[in-house]
């Protein structure tokens, strides 16, 4: 399982939302995103502006936020994307106060340092749909701009204008399907697919999948998927990594809507993981990857629960293969108006978990820490070890005992304590089930007289390492299994 971690990325009293990430032809990753500063900021008003940062280091740190479009209206549903070429085209709809004055878009050539006059899209939609821009092969770039019940694609060849549309799906004459923000992604041999936003918000109602199988020519009609079962989601967030051919699926839920108050604390962040096949017109088979609750439970940021998860997630491939993404949390400010901040996340293969000192003697005790909330601790040997609520690791009985931390019911990673009799020499063995591919570590503990020897167990059989004479402080030792080198490091 893979866990989000949250760390706080933009937190202020000010109203920072949406957005989308982008990495530039130099590597570096770009957030443009809609900001507030306004005494009275809040979800809609005139003080909104579109503002972009960077990260030189993979998201680690970023830039202060400078201003790439202002004016007296509200600039606001900020979407959009980068070319092959490193052109960034931002969307966005300027909004009155009361309503939607036009759709827009502008771009830069220069990783933002200079963007385009503004250009105004001839659309009877009101906002871009919440993905990032596409590629379509024989189409060009493709962005969604929607109504309530009503999708277009615009198509562009180069970013810099956009004057082809096609008309996706239109009910706002039967109000068969109520749509509204829509994510599209294009999966290769001409396969497009579109999660749409039910706007019921009503339990049940879950996204829509609309595909096409001929580069968005033909459109099949809406079909309910499971993602977020049972709850109402809004902004879907869905991109296709090229490499893995996997389809992923980032969503959050506003359970709050229909189920009361009390949900707030609940509401989550959601992340499907497919093979292309096994999702693509097949609308209700998507795999839940992993689950974790809104940044401002899950995190120390001292914001009151006092509204619904706000969401629209956004991502970017990192330099390292893995993912970054950026989601908003909201909440009620005491004069009323709504305040949001922009959180951050990875998705971690493994939650890293550790002890102060992974040996101990009977009747001590041991500390067990981990770089996330909400883990529980197990012990698989109660004759040996407890393990209290908040880590505490009590030893009783001598040998080598297997600690599991489980996040959300799933074991996410394991750790061997080995406990000590008092003045007694003995040799320590550990047996781990290895994966095939998996890297691990084992520690070498060392007894009252000399240095004990490792043992590892393997799917295809036993083998044994032992240190003869005092190691180095991280000796590393290797096997092959199935032809795989398993690299195993022990620690003095």
């Amino acid at each position: 399982m893979l866990y989000p971690v949250y760390k706080e990325s933009y937190v202020n009293d000010y109203h920072a939302s949406e957005g989308f990430l982008v990495k530039s032809i130099n590597g570096d990753i770009i957030n443009i995103f809609r900001l507030s500063e306004s005494p009275d900021s809040d979800h809609v008003d005139v003080g909104g502006k579109i503002v972009m940062r960077k990260s030189i280091d993979d998201g680690k740190t970023w830039t202060e936020p400078v201003a790439v479009y202002d004016d007296e209206y509200d600039d606001r549903n900020v979407h959009g994307g980068i070319t092959h070429e490193g052109r960034i085209v931002v969307f966005f709809r300027r909004h009155t106060g009361s309503a939607t004055k036009d759709v827009n878009f502008i771009y830069s050539d220069d990783d933002g340092e200079t963007w385009s006059d503004r250009k105004s899209i001839d659309t009877e939609g009101v906002t871009a749909g919440t993905h990032k821009m596409i590629y379509v092969p024989t189409r060009g770039y493709m962005q969604l701009i929607i109504n309530h019940y009503y999708i277009e694609a615009w198509y562009s060849e180069d970013g810099s204008e956009w004057l082809e549309k096609d008309i996706v799906l239109d009910y706002r004459d039967t109000k068969k399907w109520h749509l509204n923000e829509a994510c599209g992604v294009y999966l290769g041999n001409g396969k497009i697919m579109i999660l749409v936003r039910d706007d019921e918000r009503l339990k049940y109602h879950r996204y829509l999948q609309v595909t096409s199988e001929d580069y968005g020519k033909r459109w099949r009609s809406p079909r309910r998927t499971n993602i977020t079962y049972p709850h109402w989601s809004p902004a879907p967030c869905v991109f296709y990594d090229e490499q893995e051919d996997k389809v992923w699926v980032v969503s959050t839920d506003r359970r709050s809507m229909y189920e009361g108050t009390d949900q707030y604390s609940q509401e989550s962040i959601w992340v499907y993981k497919n093979n292309v096949d096994e999702v693509f017109k097949k609308e209700e088979n998507f795999t839940l990857f992993t689950q974790e609750k809104r940044p401002y439970v899950m995190t120390s940021t001292n914001r009151p629960l006092n509204s619904n998860f706000y969401g629209y997630i956004t991502s970017v491939k990192k330099s390292d293969g893995s993912y970054l993404f950026m989601v908003t949390d909201r909440y009620k400010k005491d004069n009323g108006k709504e305040g949001s901040d922009l959180f951050q996340f990875e998705l971690k293969p493994k939650i890293t978990i550790s002890a102060n000192l992974p040996v101990t003697e009977v009747g001590g005790f041991l500390k067990l820490k981990s770089d996330v909330s909400g883990v529980r601790w197990y012990s698989t040997d109660l004759n040996k070890a407890t393990v209290l609520r908040d880590g505490s690791l009590i030893a009783k009985g001598s040998g080598v005992v297997c600690i599991i931390a489980l996040k959300n019911g799933y074991m996410s990673n394991k750790l061997w304590i080995t406990i000590m009799d008092k003045d007694v020499n003995y040799q320590t063995f550990l047996n781990i089930e290895i994966e095939k591919n998996e890297r691990i570590s084992i520690p070498m503990f060392r007894t009252k007289y000399n240095y004990s020897p490792i043992y590892v167990q393997t799917p295809s059989g036993r083998k044994g390492f032992k240190f003869v004479d005092k190691p180095q402080k991280y000796p590393t030792l290797k096997m092959k299994i199935n032809d795989k080198v398993l690299t195993v490091k022990g620690y003095d």
